[in-house]
């Protein structure tokens, strides 16, 4: 099982981490078999506000398999906006010389949970490709208007909670 796992893992590595494209993938024949005709977003960077991933076809139902990918191009994303928040509140906590006490981490958290669920609120199917090996890749893509007011909005909120 451990051995599936770093393999899945290292998988996703290479094409996560690949700029140079499909053609690199000469170690991993299946993948560069599945790869082989993808578009490029698939194997590269994504914008920012923006996530990919992909599930397998199973059992011939094409829209439980976009469902999985969408989802997990959802967690991916959400993730991402969280990540962003955190860092810039760091950077505002930093200029406004203010530690993170125990409390004030707790409630950053929540109102970083509570900002990124309405920074997804409106979140649109960007790409969808189907490959020949019977996944389902998405790419989502929200809508940075959205994303830029509630960033800071959380940043405003945080700043209320140390002033």
């Amino acid at each position: 099982m451990k051995k599936i796992t770093a393999l899945a893992l290292s998988m996703f590595f290479v094409v996560a981490c690949s700029s140079s494209g499909v053609k690199n993938f000469t170690q991993y024949e299946p993948l560069k078999d599945e790869l082989k005709d993808a578009p490029k977003w698939v194997y590269s960077e994504v914008g920012d506000y923006e996530a990919k991933a992909s599930a397998k076809i199973i059992y011939d139902d094409l829209e439980l398999a976009r469902t999985e990918a969408t989802m997990k191009a959802r967690v991916k994303l959400a993730e991402r906006i969280k990540s962003y928040i955190r860092k810039k509140a760091s950077a505002v906590l930093k200029k406004h010389r203010k530690s993170k006490s125990a409390g004030l981490k707790e409630k950053m958290e929540i109102i970083i949970e509570d900002t990124t669920n309405m920074a997804l609120i409106d979140v649109k199917e960007k790409a969808l490709w189907i490959s020949k090996n019977g996944n389902v890749w998405v790419l989502l893509k929200a809508n940075p208007e959205i994303v830029n007011v509630q960033i800071e909005n959380a940043l405003a909120k945080i700043l209320g909670t140390i002033e």
